[in-house]
């Protein structure tokens, strides 16, 4: 009986151990998910600014073969005066 009484201590001892061992994996997956979800809205957004800038560049190109002022386009675009005398060379 107290090598039966033994035993059990000992598998529960390891079945401890494996719950907290899987446990810690699980953690750690989670973590690793929720890294690469922040990482790829971080890329989205990213994505979005840029793609949000080339188009106010377009846009100012356009505005400025139409003769618009660079007063105009920034307040159009959104693009600062320096931002256009760089773009409008």
């Amino acid at each position: 009986e107290m090598k039966e009484a033994l035993n059990m201590l000992i598998d529960m001892n390891k079945d401890r151990a494996l719950r907290a061992e899987a446990f810690s994996r699980e953690i750690f997956a989670l973590d690793q998910n929720s890294q690469l979800y922040e990482a790829e809205q971080k890329g989205i957004e990213k994505g979005k600014a840029e793609g949000e800038n080339t188009k106010a560049i377009e846009i100012a190109k356009t505005l400025n073969s139409l003769g618009q002022t660079k007063e105009f386009i920034a307040k159009a675009t959104g693009l600062s005066l320096e931002e256009l005398g760089n773009i409008l060379k």
